[in-house]
């Protein structure tokens, strides 16, 4: 019983956390300000549409992080087949994150260079700028979708030991 509380005070502790990034996130990206970032530039459609896919799919693994431990903190026991379809989804979505944001970097790039200078012979010089998370996200999503299974495997076994009882 010690243990549960243990788990119920820590999902608490990131429930703060995780609240805290979600808004940060959401002023930095613009949406709560209602201001994009990088006024400045040539805007369309297409690059907007392509800029908003990845800031929803940080935004949704955010909102599920946060029902995840709203959930662990709430119920009697976080082995559950309800978390671990959460833990799953969020999992989908940080797998689904990198390419998307590489795909979004590209078309952004693509319309809005950053202008260097011209040369003495009037050739305008421009600057293509990619970054990359360099896997990282990927991989946080393949450990998540691991944990998951960790998770649907102890609930297997709780149901074991409770058949055996």
């Amino acid at each position: 019983m010690a243990d549960m509380k243990k788990i119920k005070r820590a999902a608490l502790v990131l429930f703060g956390i995780v609240t805290v990034l979600l808004l940060r996130f959401l002023v930095d990206t613009g949406i709560i300000t209602g201001r994009m970032i990088g006024q400045d530039m040539t805007w369309n459609a297409f690059v907007v549409g392509a800029l908003f896919v990845p800031v929803l799919i940080m935004s949704a693994s955010l909102l599920i992080s946060l029902t995840l431990l709203y959930a662990i903190r709430k119920e009697e026991t976080p082995f559950n087949l309800k978390n671990v379809r959460r833990l799953k989804a969020m999992a989908i979505i940080l797998v689904l994150f990198e390419p998307c944001m590489l795909i979004a970097e590209r078309i952004h790039g693509h319309f809005n260079p950053f202008y260097i200078g011209t040369n003495e012979w009037g050739e305008e010089f421009t600057l293509f700028v990619y970054t990359s998370w360099s896997g990282f996200i990927l991989a946080a999503g393949l450990i998540t979708f691991c944990v998951a299974l960790v998770f649907q495997y102890g609930i297997s076994l709780q149901t074991q030991v409770d058949e055996t009882l």
